[in-house]
């Protein structure tokens, strides 16, 4: 499970789900993490220890392509405000404005429905992407 270094919210739905949360908030990732798995330590003696004991010193490029593709088939984007998960980035930001009123765009939440919309341009906020 991956988790966010400066809150320490856990992410079961992999990586991308942490690094959305991560550029939507500024968090970071733990200082000390495995480059391969999703363990962190107090130390890099301490993880550099355990890369050495568990060889997560790197993979080959060909097993690198493969999680890759595995990766991109099952990314996920994930509200942050109430975890619901979306196949489309656009789905996601469509939930935010409608359920939470966050604008993605102006990167900013409103009160209530009619807020959002007096100030935002719905058609540019409906198919943002980042």
């Amino acid at each position: 499970m991956f988790t966010c270094g400066t809150c320490w919210r856990q992410f079961p739905a992999g990586w991308q789900s942490r690094e959305q949360h991560m550029n939507a908030t500024g968090h970071e990732a733990p200082a000390f993490e495995c480059d391969t798995c999703d363990c962190y330590f107090g130390s890099q003696n301490a993880v550099e220890q355990h890369m050495n004991d568990l060889d997560h010193w790197g993979e080959s490029e060909e097993s690198e392509e493969s999680e890759e593709s595995e990766e991109s088939e099952d990314l996920v984007y994930e509200c942050d405000h109430c975890d619901d998960e979306f196949d489309e980035e656009n789905e996601l930001h469509d939930h935010e404005a409608r359920d939470h009123f966050y604008c993605v765009v102006c990167d900013r939440p409103f009160q209530d429905w009619h807020s959002i919309s007096q100030v935002c341009d719905l058609d540019i906020l409906f198919s943002y992407t980042v």
